[in-house]
């Protein structure tokens, strides 16, 4: 708990060996954890993260991010997170990712506090590395892998070791 990942409000510094409520008010279908903050997507489908954020803070309960209630799923890791929507009858799917500037996705180097949506639309899925980023994209599975980020081991299987700030297709379609 050195962050506020416990999400209890009492702050860093205060480990549990036991069980610790998050939050009494919020029911969650998925959480996803990382080393150093939390993000879980409700049963009504909005989105909440505790922990620290990519600048250093640290919040300490649960933090609702944006106003959407369409959120299916997120994808954490200590560089930033990654969260998608499920298309609905007015707004197609997308993902938004926040964090350090190579896994942002959105094009632009720049550390990200708030979500920032990817390029492009129908998102299916996203998921999350150290330092790198990968989603499928596409209007029903399986679809087309694109994958952004640090690359200095060439896990962006791009071919390269190449960073990319901006998805990237991996191979040539679905398989």
């Amino acid at each position: 708990n050195a962050y506020g990942q416990l999400g209890d409000g009492v702050g860093s510094g205060i480990n549990s060996s036991t069980p610790v409520l998050a939050s009494a008010d919020l029911t969650f279908k998925s959480l996803r954890a990382s080393e150093e903050h939390v993000c879980g997507v409700t049963t009504s489908g909005q989105l909440w993260c505790w922990g620290s954020t990519a600048d250093g803070t640290e919040i300490t309960a649960p933090h609702r991010i944006g106003t959407a209630s369409n959120w299916s799923g997120v994808a954490v890791r200590s560089t930033g997170t990654c969260a998608y929507t499920v298309k609905t009858r007015l707004l197609p799917s997308a993902t938004s990712c926040w964090g350090d500037r190579q896994t942002v996705g959105n094009g632009t180097p720049v550390y990200a506090n708030t979500p920032k949506k990817l390029p492009g639309s129908g998102w299916l899925d996203v998921a999350a590395g150290g330092s790198s980023r990968c989603a499928i994209q596409g209007s029903t599975l399986p679809g087309r892998l694109y994958c952004w980020g640090g690359n200095s081991y060439g896990q962006l299987g791009d071919g390269t070791t190449t960073a990319h700030i901006a998805p990237s297709q991996v191979g040539s379609g679905t398989r």
